[in-house]
C-alpha cells in the first residue's frame, strides 16, 4: 500500500496550484453596432442632473426591458467567440438620449455587466455608449467601455451586431433585443360558482434532465466505475484548460467529505478530476487526478493529461491521448473514484462540461 501511496502521489501532484488571474489591464469591446449580451444588473441607472423631457415624438418610447433569445440549451457548447442573452432596461428617455442598465454574458461564461446611454436623433439608429465591468467566475473581473449603433426596427425590435474584444480574446455576431408583448386586460371576475371536490392527489414529478454535455451511455469507461448513475448534487460553474491549470469549480466544491488517501493519516482528498476524449470518433473517459478538499486546479499540461493519469498502457487510447490547441473535451468532478471502492464516500459527481484545450 505504500508503494501505491508513493505513486499516486508522485503521478497526481496533490499539491494546490494557483488559479491565473484576468490581466488588470483595461478591456475596451469597440462594436460594430452595438454590445455583448446582458444578465440584468438589479436597480437601474440613468443620467444625473437632466430631467426628463418625454420621448422623442419622432422614435417613440423606448422604456421598458429590451432582451435578446435565450442562449443555447445545456447539450450545447458556448461560442468563445460570441456573446448571447442581451439585456438593456431602458429607465429614462429625453427627447435626445435614452439611458439604463445592460448585461451580457459573453464565451459562455464570463458575465458583463453596465450602463449604456444612447443618442436619440430622430430616426431609426441610436449611437451608444457602455461602460462597466466583466467578470470571470472563480478568476476576477477587469473594467471594460463599448460604442456602437443599435438599428430600430419596425418599432419593437433593436438590432445589434457587435465585434470587439473581451478578457479572453475577439467577440463578435449579432442579437435583436425585444420588449415583452403588453399585458392584456384584465378580465372581470366571475361570479363564485360551487365548491369543486378536491382534486387528486399530484403524480410524482418526472425525474430531472442530465445536465451532461455528453451522453456517459456512449463513453468507454478505462479507469473508474460507471458513474452515470450517480447523483449529480453539485455543478460545474467554470472550467479552465491551460498548461500546468487544469481547473474545474463546482458549487460543491469545498462541500464533499475528505478522507485518507489510501490510509495516510497526513494526506486527505476531496475526489477526482475526471476528463474525457473524443478519439477516432468515439468517447473515452476516466477518472484521472485526486484533488485535495477544496482544490479546484491541478498542474497539468497537454503532454501530462493522458500520459500520467492513465500510466497503464492497458488504459488505452487514453494513456497516449495529447489534446491539441482547440481541441473540444469533457470535464467533471466526483467523490473518490480512481480507486473505487477504495476511499469511497457518497459516490456523487457534477454534471460533464465541454471545454477547450487552450482556451
Amino acid at each position: 500500500m505504500a508503494k501505491i501511496w508513493r505513486h499516486e502521489i508522485r503521478s497526481y501532484s496533490l499539491a494546490m496550484t494557483r488559479v491565473c488571474s484576468l490581466p488588470a489591464a483595461l478591456v475596451t469591446l469597440a462594436l460594430g453596432v452595438a454590445a455583448c449580451d446582458f444578465q440584468r444588473s438589479g436597480t437601474a441607472s440613468s443620467p444625473s442632473g437632466v430631467p426628463s423631457a418625454g420621448p422623442s415624438s419622432a422614435t417613440g418610447s423606448l422604456l421598458g426591458v429590451w432582451a435578446s433569445g435565450a442562449p443555447a440549451g445545456a447539450g450545447a457548447l458556448p461560442d468563445p467567440k460570441s456573446c448571447t442573452n442581451f439585456q438593456w432596461s431602458i429607465t429614462s428617455q429625453t427627447a435626445t438620449t435614452v439611458s439604463g442598465d445592460f448585461s451580457a454574458a459573453c464565451a459562455g461564461s464570463i458575465s458583463i455587466q453596465g450602463v449604456a446611454q444612447g443618442q436619440l436623433n430622430g430616426g431609426t439608429t441610436i449611437p451608444l455608449t457602455v461602460t462597466g465591468a466583466a467578470t470571470l467566475p472563480g478568476i476576477g473581473s477587469c473594467n471594460f467601455s463599448l460604442a456602437g449603433t443599435a438599428f430600430i426596427e419596425n418599432g419593437n425590435a433593436l438590432r445589434i451586431p457587435y465585434s470587439g474584444n473581451t478578457c479572453i480574446g475577439a467577440v463578435s455576431g449579432e442579437e435583436t433585443l425585444r420588449r415583452p408583448a403588453p399585458a392584456a386586460a384584465p378580465t372581470p371576475t366571475p361570479e363564485p360558482a360551487a365548491p369543486a371536490p378536491p382534486p387528486p392527489a399530484p403524480a410524482p414529478p418526472a425525474p430531472s434532465a442530465s445536465a451532461d454535455e455528453i451522453d456517459l451511455n456512449q463513453v468507454t469507461i478505462v479507469l473508474g466505475p460507471n458513474v452515470n448513475d450517480w447523483p449529480q448534487t453539485s455543478t460545474v460553474t467554470a472550467t479552465q484548460a491551460v498548461a500546468h491549470n487544469l481547473c474545474i469549480w463546482h458549487t460543491a466544491l469545498g462541500q464533499w467529505p475528505a478522507t485518507l488517501f489510501f490510509d495516510d493519516p497526513s494526506t486527505t482528498v476531496e475526489g477526482n478530476q475526471w476528463v474525457f476524449a473524443n478519439i477516432n470518433g468515439r468517447w473515452y473517459g476516466g477518472a484521472a487526478d485526486w484533488y485535495r478538499p477544496g482544490q479546484a486546479c491541478k498542474d497539468v499540461t497537454a503532454d501530462t493529461i493522458g500520459r500520467d493519469a492513465f500510466y497503464n498502457p492497458s488504459q488505452e487510447p487514453l494513456h497516449s491521448w495529447v489534446p491539441r490547441p482547440g481541441e473540444v473535451f469533457g470535464l467533471m468532478s466526483s467523490t473518490p473514484a480512481r480507486a473505487w471502492p477504495a476511499m469511497r464516500t457518497l459516490d456523487q459527481r457534477t454534471n460533464v462540461v465541454l471545454t477547450r484545450w487552450g482556451g
